[in-house]
């Protein structure tokens, strides 16, 4: 559950680093990096289960 919550903080803090920096994603690429997020942490889960 940490390695979760550090990936989570790192890639939030890519995204407000980027927004400073006045490099804001179009609301598609913060979908699919949602979306990817989900698909990984769900993977590290799996394996924590087994």
């Amino acid at each position: 559950m940490a390695i979760n919550l550090i990936i989570l903080l790192a890639v939030s803090c890519k995204l407000k680093i980027g927004e400073i920096l006045g490099l804001k994603l179009s609301d598609i690429d913060e979908i699919n990096l949602t979306i990817s997020i989900k698909r990984k942490l769900k993977r590290v889960g799996d394996k924590n289960k087994q």
